[in-house]
């Protein structure tokens, strides 16, 4: 007899293990969205990092190219067609990769001077007024800094001569300046007295606002744009008119200089040279033996006006410096103050004290003509190249000086020997002279000034500089927006080095003028 079986029932199973494996998979398919998720995105932003990567190559190459074509003469910049406005050069340059996988269109490269004035270019600082060259000249004629200031706009008496006293080093206040004791008191720090690091300096002074040296609009309200905007002059942001706001800055500058050479790049020759064989040397390279001998003569002798043109005497009476070998134990007395002066002057040879005085000052002693004469219709060639190859200011650069083809009026009006009719008939005329003229030689040549006046402006003002500022930025096709920097280069000691450079903060115009301007 058999024993019966348990009077339990087994449960009924469930499907738990299918619940598991429907979990695990659930699971692992989020953990796999997840991570295709992070991978997009993570590939998202190395691409968006290329892309910025790329446009920043772009943007420094562009700042290369300007750098390279400052480093080289006036005549190659020419040719390549100019740093002011060269649209076809300076607007679309192409990054090309050495991985041909890259289409060169993903990364484009541009260079203007500002989103203001929408021109593909750089800003000559020698278009501004020094402001080491305007103290020297009211150090000269006291009183003179302040006119050249009260043209800019919104200027007063009193910034004026308060930016007058910040930079000069006495402790004397103007008519209506102030000097350290007023700071001292007022704000707790004294007057520089001295240039200052930057034009930003100038808010200490005063009156003296963000807006009126770089043209900050109200509007700028957030604290990070103003910061961020930092020295950027006249920026344009939406909601602003096209209309250019001139600002201070548009006007002065801290830095300015060119190369002391000639056209073609060569070291100009220094008339003032005390070696007179070396100088007259050096001359015999490039003139003739009259020309040399008669810079050599006039720094022995020293030039006066030619008795011709002042009191009618024969000029048979005057001889030619090619008669006479310099007597080399003499010494250099004199200097000359520009190439000019040898223009339409005489040297008279002998001693002064044992002649008997005529009617034209010079009888008993030996009238030497001077190779140049006053008319510039017959040699014009020969005075540009005077003005071209010499030179009466010793070492490499030249600072200061009033680039007179890009100068605005107010800064025209700043260069002694020009008011308001010659700075009116410059700008109407400079134009044909930007792509023609190798020297400032064109205002005598087209009859603008006299000699005189030339002899006046000439040590002032320049068609060159070799300090600019600029933006340069890069453009990546994929990109939302270009990259924007803004630097100062100095290359009068022959490379170009880079002063300042920093990004500058994007605004609508910027952004809206660039992917107009860049499309292909």
């Amino acid at each position: 007899m058999s024993c019966p079986r348990s009077g339990r029932v087994p449960a009924p199973r469930r499907g738990i293990v299918l619940y598991m494996v429907v979990a695990i998979v659930l699971m692992m398919t989020l953990l796999t969205y997840g991570f295709l998720l992070s991978m997009q995105t993570e590939n998202m932003a190395a691409g968006q990092a290329g892309d910025q990567l790329r446009a920043r190559q772009a943007a420094f190459s562009a700042r290369e190219i300007v750098c390279w074509l400052m480093e080289q003469d006036y005549a190659s910049r020419r040719g390549f067609g100019g740093l002011v406005d060269n649209p076809n050069r300076l607007r679309d340059i192409r990054l090309v990769f050495e991985n041909e996988e890259f289409d060169p269109w993903t990364a484009r490269g541009f260079v203007m001077a500002n989103p203001r004035d929408k021109r593909f270019g750089v800003e000559n600082q020698s278009a501004k007024i020094n402001l080491g060259t305007l103290l020297a000249m009211d150090s000269a004629s006291p009183g003179s800094a302040r006119q050249v200031l009260m043209r800019l706009p919104a200027m007063t008496e009193s910034v004026a001569d308060r930016m007058m006293d910040w930079m000069d080093e006495d402790d004397q206040p103007r008519e209506f300046g102030a000097e350290s004791d007023f700071y001292l008191e007022n704000f707790g720090y004294p007057a520089r007295n001295g240039l200052p690091e930057s034009l930003q300096e100038f808010e200490r002074i005063p009156e003296v606002t963000a807006e009126l040296l770089f043209g900050q609009r109200a509007e700028e309200a957030d604290v990070e744009r103003k910061q961020d905007t930092g020295s950027f002059e006249t920026i344009l942001i939406q909601g602003q008119t096209d209309e250019p706001v001139k600002a201070w800055s548009d006007y002065l500058t801290l830095r300015s200089g060119e190369r002391n050479e000639s056209f073609d790049g060569r070291p100009r020759i220094n008339l003032n040279e005390p070696d007179l064989f070396a100088l007259h040397a050096e001359l015999l390279e490039w003139v003739d033996l009259e020309t040399a001998n008669f810079v050599i003569l006039a720094r022995q002798y020293g030039i006066q006006p030619d008795p011709v043109a002042t009191s009618g005497t024969s000029r048979s009476g005057l001889q030619s410096p090619s008669q006479f070998t310099p007597d080399w134990t003499l010494p250099a007395e004199f200097e000359l103050g520009s190439p000019l002066d040898l223009i339409g002057a005489v040297v008279a040879m002998g001693d002064a004290e044992e002649e008997v005085e005529g009617s034209d000052g010079t009888s008993g002693r030996t009238l030497i003509r001077s190779p140049f004469s006053g008319a510039t219709t017959t040699n014009s060639d020969l005075l540009e190249n005077l003005l071209d190859r010499t030179t009466t200011q010793a070492g490499q650069v030249i600072e200061g000086r009033v680039n007179i083809l890009l100068a605005p009026r107010e800064v025209l009006l700043s260069v002694p020997g020009i008011d308001e009719e010659l700075a009116s008939r410059i700008i109407a005329n400079r134009e044909n002279s930007m792509q023609t003229a190798k020297t400032c030689f064109w205002l005598l040549s087209t009859r603008l000034i006299n000699m005189e006046q030339m002899k006046v402006i000439a040590p002032h003002v320049t068609q060159r500089g070799e300090v600019c500022r600029f933006l340069f930025g890069g453009w990546s096709d994929s990109a939302s927006a270009p990259l924007v920097y803004e630097t100062l280069i100095d290359a009068t000691g022959g490379s170009a080095r880079q002063v300042e450079c920093r990004k500058i903060f994007e605004t609508r115009a910027i952004h809206d003028f660039f992917r107009s301007g860049m499309k292909r």
